[in-house]
């Protein structure tokens, strides 16, 4: 799923009106292609309150990133600035924020209270660019991040057909082996870190996962706002980046033996320069898409990528 173009949406609605000064609620949304209802890019895709917020507003649906990756798309929005002047073309490259008015600053800077919770920016500088900031744990939920480190007696376990990785003591104290799909990794026996392509249906509520839980105190700011001031409120969204971790009632709204596959161009890259090639491909440590047929899970990450939309 890295491969998807990353949609950054920005759902700016007004919520009670000022004379010039609206209050402004911006939303984003890592690693989200066009399945969204109003886009028509997937049949059952189930999206009201994104198309109820279109409804109500204007959708941009022609609109381009430059850089179609996590830091350099997000640095731009932020900053107003091209990658060729903030110099950030990759997630590995240094951004320094004291540099920049960033869009939250220059909304207090003119007098708003400003509020931020969750994946705004690629790095987490909630606290440096919001007033009130709220950065829980999003990747792994409902795991903590160092949960899904394999140990040294599991490590030889990874680039095999059977990876294993335990927690012990989990999410409602019990005991998973991950991946979950028991697909193998493509990163090898000396990266200790989880794999992320991944997914797997919780039986566990909304607030066990992070994006519920920005949600929640998002809107508890929204109810005790009550300042003179405008707010500004940014929220940012994990999912649908991997690993594709959601509530088992969101994976219930498309049953497997239903899912509907996409049509893919299987030489898609084949048109382009071996550099971009090389680029494009640069992310993927698991989860190319022979990789998911030749494990017959290609129904699967489509329900699951369906399901954490």
């Amino acid at each position: 799923m890295k491969n998807l173009i990353l949609l950054k949406l920005f759902l700016i609605f007004s919520v009670i009106c000022y004379a010039q000064n609206p209050n402004v609620l911006y939303v984003s949304i890592d690693d989200l292609n066009n399945w969204v209802g109003y886009l028509e890019g997937h049949p059952q895709v189930k999206t009201p309150n994104m198309d109820r917020l279109v409804n109500r507003g204007i959708a941009f649906t022609n609109a381009h990133c430059s850089t179609p990756i996590c830091k350099p798309s997000r640095t731009a929005i932020l900053t107003g600035l091209s990658e060729t002047t903030t110099k950030v073309y990759g997630n590995g490259d240094k951004f320094n924020s004291e540099r920049y008015t960033l869009l939250p600053q220059y909304f207090a800077e003119n007098g708003y209270v400003t509020y931020g919770a969750g994946k705004i920016h690629h790095t987490k500088i909630n606290k440096k660019m919001f007033q009130h900031a709220y950065e829980p744990q999003q990747r792994w939920s409902p795991f903590e991040s160092g949960d899904v480190n394999y140990t040294e007696e599991e490590l030889p376990s990874k680039g095999t057909d059977n990876p294993y990785h335990l927690i012990e003591n989990g999410p409602g104290n019990k005991s998973y082996v991950l991946p979950f799909n028991r697909m193998s990794s493509e990163r090898g026996p000396k990266n200790p870190k989880g794999e992320s392509f991944d997914w797997k249906a919780f039986d566990l509520p909304d607030e066990a996962f992070g994006d519920g839980k920005i949600t929640d105190w998002g809107i508890e700011k929204l109810k005790n706002h009550n300042t003179e001031k405008p707010f500004f409120m940014g929220l940012g969204f994990y999912r649908p980046h991997i690993p594709l971790y959601a509530p088992k009632k969101y994976f219930d709204m498309y049953p497997l033996e239903s899912i509907q596959l996409p049509e893919i161009k299987e030489d898609d890259l084949s048109d382009i320069p071996d550099a971009g090639k090389k680029r494009a491909l640069s992310a993927v440590t698991a989860g190319t898409h022979k990789h998911v047929t030749d494990h017959k899970q290609w129904k699967n990450a489509v329900q699951a990528y369906l399901a954490c939309i």
